[in-house]
């Protein structure tokens, strides 16, 4: 798979809302344990010598410092971090959760020097930790013609956005 100028072939994007500001259905509110979720997770991407270079988008603007400092200090494998903050969870809290997320996709296309119009982007809750990301990178770099693969659920009528693969273009 050949990426677009500045973009790498394969590229996991991690979203994150560190201060939720009672956005509909969150479970977890509090923004030092979600903090903590974002921390334990970057820990586990950056301890994996498979994972892709990473996009960091987070859109509430919360400091990063304490995630750049563990992707410069603890990063064995030198993985390429990519960290975006911006000031984007003021929508109507109604619209709920997938509504904000889409917006950080977008905006992390829009921003990342390492999404290029060639770009397969496998995006993932910035909480989690994937541990088979190989099969995932083995299916973007096997994708041939396809544009996205998900988890499609409800007789095919919603798709877990937890996890998904795409093209930039998608």
């Amino acid at each position: 798979m050949k990426s677009g100028e500045g973009g790498s072939p394969v590229v996991l994007l991690l979203t994150a809302t560190i201060d939720v500001r009672g956005v509909a259905f969150t479970k977890r509110t509090d923004p030092v344990v979600r903090l903590g979720d974002y921390k334990r997770a970057l820990r586990s991407w950056l301890g994996n010598p498979r994972t892709p270079p990473i996009v960091f988008a987070e859109n509430s603007a919360h400091p990063l410092d304490e995630l750049r400092s563990i992707a410069d200090k603890e990063n064995p494998f030198r993985h390429r971090v990519d960290f975006l903050s911006f000031d984007d969870n003021s929508y109507p809290r109604s619209l709920g959760k997938g509504f904000g997320e889409l917006r950080i996709v977008r905006y992390a296309i829009d921003h990342s020097d390492l999404i290029g119009p060639g770009t397969f982007v496998i995006k993932v809750t910035g909480r989690y930790y994937v541990e088979n990301i190989e099969a995932l990178i083995r299916c973007a770099e096997l994708s041939g013609e396809a544009d996205v693969f998900c988890d499609l659920r409800g007789n095919l009528t919603w798709a877990d956005t937890r996890v998904f693969c795409a093209t930039s273009a998608f």
